[in-house]
């Protein structure tokens, strides 16, 4: 595992944005494989390369985005915290009614 050195917070947040957003693609190509009617993957697919590459795939882009978000919660917590305040104060905030 190679050593990331982040400067800020922003820089943090960059980088598990793209980290997430590797992780959605890894999944979406995972999840695009054939499936059983009770959601597992048939044994057959999954021998076969391409199923494992991408399972490899989905499992390292997973591990890094968990990684940063340790850092994150580690070296930011506050700031992250204040994000995740704001982010929810506005979700929450009252519409203005239709008349």
């Amino acid at each position: 595992m190679q050593k990331i050195t982040i400067a800020s917070y922003t820089q943090a947040r960059e980088i598990a944005d793209t980290l997430e957003r590797k992780q959605k693609e890894a999944s979406a190509l995972l999840r695009s494989f054939p499936r059983l009617a009770n959601g597992l993957t048939p044994d057959h697919v999954r021998a076969t390369p391409e199923w494992k590459d991408a399972k490899n795939k989905a499992d390292a882009a997973l591990s890094a985005l968990q990684r940063i978000n340790q850092i994150i919660m580690r070296h930011y917590k506050r700031e992250y915290m204040a994000e995740r305040a704001a982010r929810l104060t506005a979700k929450n905030a009252p519409t203005a009614p239709l008349s």
